[in-house]
């Protein structure tokens, strides 16, 4: 049997070296193309198609009519969701108005009724049942208002949309506590602010897309019904080819 050099040897370990090393060069590429190939399968909308639909904690909240309503009542239903606060100037009203034309859009050209609008209050110090139920009334029979129930499951289902908002106040925190909304209102330093995002759940109630708005030249984010028609119907084939067998 033929003795090995040492330079034969080194030589070896050297082969052995490099083939492990492209060997895993190749399997890291591959993960990349296949990676990107599950990526570029989504289709593209304005925000974001979940390729696994995301299933909702559960949750409980209070509609504008003081019914529970919880994670359950995501079913056989498309739903789109926005947040916000009922004393907002401008942006809330108006994603509310579009989302009421996106809907009538879709009865008129798809001709499905199957899609509920809700909205979700952040600040229920102020939005109570009754004011949330008015509030409501501007928009149609087709949106259920949502705000906060009484125990603490209301923050799962701001948890589950990673809600994004702040209320800042000196008094807001004794307030919240007397639930002296008389005081929160005339107090000059309560302010509310929050993003811009609408969510759709598909109708076996799980998380389907996330909706970005369009920002324009001037910094100033918007929707539009078109923007929002177009990415529901997108976001629902992909499900029905996708998802749902």
């Amino acid at each position: 049997m033929t003795k090995l050099s040492a330079y034969d040897v080194k030589s070896q370990r050297h082969g052995k070296l490099l083939l492990i090393v492209c060997l895993c060069l190749t399997m890291l590429v591959m993960t990349i193309y296949f990676t990107r190939q599950a990526n570029s399968q989504l289709p593209i909308i304005q925000g974001i198609i979940l390729n696994e639909a995301m299933t909702f904690e559960p949750f409980e909240l209070r509609d504008h009519h003081n019914q529970v309503f919880t994670d359950k009542n995501f079913s056989d239903n498309w739903f789109l969701i926005s947040y916000g606060y009922t004393h907002c100037p401008d942006v809330c009203p108006t994603t509310l108005m579009l989302m009421k034309q996106f809907s009538e859009q879709l009865i008129t050209f798809d001709h499905t009724k199957q899609i509920k609008l809700l909205f979700y209050t952040i600040d229920p110090l102020r939005d109570t049942q009754q004011v949330m139920q008015q509030y409501m009334n501007y928009f149609g029979d087709n949106f259920i208002g949502l705000r906060p129930s009484a125990n603490d499951l209301y923050l799962n289902f701001e948890t589950n949309l990673a809600l994004k908002y702040l209320i800042t106040s000196s008094a807001v925190s004794t307030n919240l506590q007397t639930n002296n909304v008389d005081n929160a209102i005339l107090d000059k330093s309560y302010q509310v602010s929050h993003g811009l995002t609408l969510y759709l759940v598909n109708p076996d109630g799980k998380l389907q897309a996330i909706l970005h708005p369009k920002i324009d030249p001037f910094g100033k984010a918007n929707f539009s019904v078109e923007q929002i028609y177009q990415d529901f119907i997108i976001s629902r084939q992909y499900y029905r080819t996708n998802i749902k067998q």
